[in-house]
């Protein structure tokens, strides 16, 4: 990592967040093809280095290909959001301690 440059999430860190998703709210595991989330992944650090992203847009880019890409059986939204988050509190972004988001449990 060079001066100015994000710290990227690793795929052992977006399959922790997954398997988490899981074990709090439910799914099926697996994942049909770990290609589509290296990618995903890849696409994050485009927007860094290519697109001259800062770090919303960073985040915004996990967000959306995570979820997109379809990589996970289940739960690729959710891991798409916490992979933005994740990425945000990474790079020193503050985030109320206790304050509810409106997320809720599927019924």
């Amino acid at each position: 990592m060079t001066v100015g440059e994000p710290r990227f999430l690793s795929l052992d860190e977006v399959l922790y967040l997954h398997d988490e998703s899981l074990a709090r709210f439910g799914g099926i595991a697996g994942m049909g093809n770990p290609g589509l989330i290296e990618s995903a992944l890849g696409s994050a650090q485009n927007a860094f280095w290519y697109g001259r992203g800062n770090v919303f847009e960073i985040a915004a880019a996990y967000a959306f290909h995570i979820a997109e890409s379809q990589a996970f059986n289940d739960g690729n939204k959710r891991t798409g959001a916490a992979a933005a988050i994740m990425f945000l509190k990474e790079n020193a972004e503050r985030f109320p301690k206790r304050r509810r988001l409106g997320l809720c449990r599927p019924n």
